[in-house]
């Protein structure tokens, strides 16, 4: 608005002062001095809003950075490897071979997806597989997994951010089929809402929410910040 104001007051004053003097060059510099402060406002805008763009950028790298390393906290690492440790203390060979492949093979995709900004819902999905096997392993349970994704989605092509849907499989895993004595069942659905917006549903027969927050708290429970980067990462997008 200023600057508008400003543009405007000397081109009027040069047409003031053509019409004074009765020569039209005080009109051509008045409009001459308009262009110049309309030109430096834009030049001004512009500069403000790449430095907004760039500041953006920098917040998006640093929360994905942020989000991937706590999925590879050092609880996550040393409980991976104290199962590795226990199958072997029991001989059970063929199970902590498998384990440490399953380990290494998600250690490296994580690394990898790091220095990317999106990947495709196969990876997605090809990276939680890989996390469903090791919590199974980890807590030594079986329970049922299934993927779904809707035919108007197309796997190979459509992408997400990198691990963006692991915080929310680890919870039902954790918290919802962990503590369940039933027939235990994991779903992860992908699909689109009528906005033609990607929606991911992960759904488990677990305990519910109830029992978890009527549970006592414990000082030694590690608080989770993967649920609020997520929730950040998003708004940045």
């Amino acid at each position: 608005v200023n600057i508008i104001v400003i543009g405007s007051l000397f081109f009027l004053t040069g047409a003031v002062i053509a019409m004074i003097f009765k020569d039209i060059q005080y009109l051509v510099l008045g409009a001459f001095l308009e262009i110049i402060v309309f030109s430096a406002g834009m030049g001004l805008d512009i500069r403000d809003t790449n430095r907004m763009k760039e500041k953006l950028r920098s917040e998006i790298d640093r929360v994905r950075l942020s989000a991937l390393q706590a999925q590879m906290n050092p609880h996550f690492i040393s409980n991976s490897l104290n199962s590795v440790r226990a199958y072997i203390i029991r001989n059970e060979q063929g199970k902590a071979s498998e384990y440490l492949n399953n380990f290494a093979h998600l250690v490296r995709l994580i690394l990898h997806y790091s220095s990317l900004n999106l990947i495709t819902v196969n990876e997605e999905l090809h990276a939680i597989n890989l996390y469903v096997k090791l919590e199974a392993l980890r807590h030594r349970m079986d329970f049922g997994y299934s993927t779904e994704v809707a035919q108007d989605v197309d796997p190979a092509t459509v992408c997400i951010p990198p691990l963006i849907v692991q915080p929310f499989v680890e919870n039902a895993i954790l918290h919802g089929l962990a503590p369940s004595v039933r027939d235990k069942q994991l779903e992860l659905r992908v699909s689109r809402d009528q906005g033609n917006v990607l929606v991911v549903t992960i759904a488990d027969n677990g305990v519910g929410r109830k029992p978890i927050t009527a549970q006592p708290a414990t000082p030694e429970k590690r608080k989770s910040v993967a649920i609020s980067l997520t929730r950040r990462r998003i708004q940045l997008m």
